[in-house]
């Protein structure tokens, strides 16, 4: 049975369910880390941002890549972008957010600052994601464990059914209870590269609410940036939702979700 439903390319939500009020996010190397990390109670929250890691010419931090999350049901929509008054919109990336919190609120408070290299916005109950703290530029913890847990042989580079092929240019969301088997999922399926923008996970041994995760991705993605919303700046804050950047706008320009202006041209300029 696949661990993945597919939506049609004009599917403008994807909805799953978080039955544990834990959510794991980024690329699958961050997906594991966050499941090695649960086993070390360890959470991101607003009040516990990490240092950036020193050495190199670039700004990095590392995330446990697990948060508390509001439980229930959960979606994501495609966001449209237009940079320039001469230009077309375009679908620049996705909003993943509880279906009893407002994503064009999400939305708006996020591109009130946009890019924060050191967390220095003023809306404290958001957490910016740099493009070097995940994807393709992380170096990963926990990497010799996550290497046999997905099977992977760096010693073989001509291995091009790799689950590395990952670790970057997309973003998943998983309830942390069904991480494990989502991982197993994949590794049964990883000859069979599924290029689909758009995946559930499917948790197949539980009847109902069986949607427990996606996978979304833009094509041709280089860097990556994410904003992680929560209810409060508080240690017990809960997810409530992530705003995903794959195409490198950093939210700047004329934001449409839904056919609505979330930030109009007049607004961005």
């Amino acid at each position: 049975m696949s661990n993945r439903s597919n939506q049609t390319s004009n599917s403008n939500h994807l909805s799953f369910h978080c039955p544990s009020g834990e959510l794991l996010w980024g690329q699958l190397h961050c997906i594991c880390e966050g499941y090695f990390n649960r086993l070390h109670n360890r959470y991101d929250i607003p009040q516990s941002i990490p240092e950036t890691l020193e050495g190199g010419t670039i700004l990095q931090c590392s995330y446990q890549y697990r948060c508390r999350a509001a439980k229930g049901g959960w979606q994501a929509k495609l966001y449209r972008t237009r940079l320039t008054l001469e230009s077309e919109s375009f679908h620049s990336s996705y909003i993943i957010y509880n279906i009893h919190h407002n994503p064009v609120e999400i939305l708006r408070r996020c591109a009130a600052f946009g890019k924060s290299l050191y967390q220095s916005h003023n809306d404290h109950s958001i957490i910016y994601i740099n493009r070097y703290d995940w994807s393709w530029h992380h170096h990963y913890k926990f990497e010799s464990e996550i290497n046999q847990l997905l099977d992977i042989d760096n010693s073989n580079s001509d291995d091009d059914y790799s689950l590395k092929r990952l670790f970057g240019g997309l973003i998943m969301i998983i309830d942390s209870d069904s991480a494990i088997n989502i991982i197993q999922q994949l590794k049964s399926n990883s000859t069979e590269p599924d290029d689909s923008p758009e995946k559930l996970f499917i948790q197949i041994y539980h009847e109902s609410n069986n949607r427990v995760g996606l996978h979304l991705s833009i094509p041709n993605t280089k860097y990556e940036f994410a904003w992680l919303v929560f209810s409060s700046n508080q240690p017990n804050a809960k997810l409530l939702g992530i705003v995903y950047d794959g195409t490198y706008t950093l939210l700047k320009g004329q934001i449409i979700l839904d056919q609505e202006d979330v930030v109009s041209w007049n607004e961005y300029e």
